[in-house]
């Protein structure tokens, strides 16, 4: 089986029905893909839809659990999967027409440890808000690592439907989902590209990325501050443990924009709360080597004089 698709579903039966008639209405065999689908405890009419569908097609597995999140969610969903490949994908979103034809091409061609996708990101009311075109040029194009793909990768590449990702990757180096905070993407991907060694970018945007509500960072709150904490705790360690000087280096640099992007968020938000500083300055989330002068002043007072610093330095939107 080339695919498995792992879709994650909360309280989404205004929108499953989408998502999942996007999916069979493909032109490759059903023998050649099947589709996951975990209700993380929905309380609408989601399991209902979503077993209507596991019964009349047999490539359609229905899962339920107790709600947890989209993480744990996620990683129940791998535990299933048989394909050579995992695609994570949201109960809200869609695909293109058959477009997994195009996926299994690049799959038999290449057999890269990640595709790369883009996408269209579009409102309730159809309206497209942004289209993403993200290409290698270049030196830097074909088949690359997925260090270089962590180098040149914009900012949004820690989405986790972006990646197309052989499932022995994830197997072999014990990747999943931290489970019980948000901002899980932002830990995730970074490990994930550490350890691919090949990876190809398809240009063409396969799949359609529903704007609902709020985004997580725009409705950031005090009450997502232990998973902030956790991300920046896991990637921390993480980093000190990698060989790869460069990558750590690249990591390093994500780490501190990371912070620098929570200290922006915090002034923002007023949180008048010290836990949180503590908390962080009980991480060492900063590596100093190799590291200019500037940047050497500017970690210090971003580790040690915080305020001062998302008032000089802190990223602005």
């Amino acid at each position: 089986m080339i695919l498995s698709i792992i879709i994650t579903v909360y309280n989404l039966g205004k929108y499953i029905d989408r998502c999942i008639q996007s999916f069979i209405s493909q032109n490759i065999p059903f023998d050649e893909y099947e589709i996951i689908v975990v209700d993380d405890g929905s309380s609408d009419n989601s399991a209902e839809k979503i077993k209507n569908y596991s019964e009349k097609y047999p490539h359609i597995k229905y899962i339920y659990k107790n709600n947890g999140g989209a993480s744990s969610a996620r990683n129940i969903g791998l535990k299933y999967a048989k394909g050579d490949y995992i695609w994570f994908f949201d109960g809200d979103d869609w695909v293109g027409d058959n477009i997994l034809t195009d996926i299994k091409q690049v799959i038999t061609e290449t057999y890269s440890d990640i595709i790369f996708l883009n996408y269209i990101y579009i409102d309730e009311g159809s309206n497209v808000l942004y289209e993403s075109n993200f290409k290698l040029t270049g030196e830097i194009s074909g088949t690359i690592s997925g260090h270089d793909l962590f180098i040149h990768a914009p900012g949004d590449f820690i989405m986790p439907h972006r990646f197309i990702i052989k499932r022995e990757l994830l197997i072999k180096n014990y990747i999943s989902f931290i489970e019980g905070i948000t901002f899980e993407d932002d830990e995730w991907a970074p490990r994930v590209l550490y350890y691919a060694n090949s990876c190809i970018v398809y240009e063409k945007p396969l799949y359609y990325y529903l704007k609902r509500g709020s985004s997580l960072m725009s409705a950031f709150s005090e009450a997502k501050i232990p998973s902030f904490i956790k991300v920046v705790a896991s990637l921390s360690d993480f980093r000190d443990n990698i060989k790869d000087n460069q990558y750590k280096k690249r990591l390093n640099a994500y780490i501190l924009t990371y912070v620098s992007n929570y200290l922006r968020l915090r002034k923002k938000r007023n949180i008048r709360t010290d836990c949180d500083i503590k908390a962080l300055q009980a991480i060492k989330y900063i590596d100093y080597s190799g590291i200019s002068v500037k940047k050497y002043i500017q970690c210090i007072l971003m580790k040690y004089a915080p305020t001062l610093y998302s008032n000089l330095f802190a990223i602005k939107q």
